[in-house]
């Protein structure tokens, strides 16, 4: 699973029974910039964002690892370049090419 972005990486936190959470981070700083994690009321991963600003770029790889999640957890295949939707409702910018 890729976790290391140009601008981003990601560090697991933590395992649980069925899922797991991530810290995004800032590559050059290590700040952290957010959580991934299972949010049960949407049953599905979400990014939980701290006092940051993220560009269209940073959008899009936080995309990509959460698609990678819920593609492990479903036993998927998910792939951006071609930007496979697994869900609709994965978040605002599931598909990049509707707008």
């Amino acid at each position: 699973m890729k976790t290391e972005y140009q601008y981003i990486h990601f560090i697991k936190l933590a395992d649980k029974p069925k899922t797991s959470v991530w810290s995004c981070r800032n590559t050059k700083s290590d700040f952290e910039l957010g959580t991934i994690q299972w949010y049960p009321a949407w049953r599905q991963y979400c990014f939980f964002p701290t006092n940051a600003v993220f560009n269209a770029g940073c959008l899009a790889d936080i995309q990509d690892f959460i698609g990678q999640l819920k593609a492990r957890k479903d036993g998927k295949i998910f792939d951006i370049t071609r930007q496979t939707i697994i869900d609709d409702n994965l978040c605002a910018l599931t598909n990049i090419a509707k707008e």
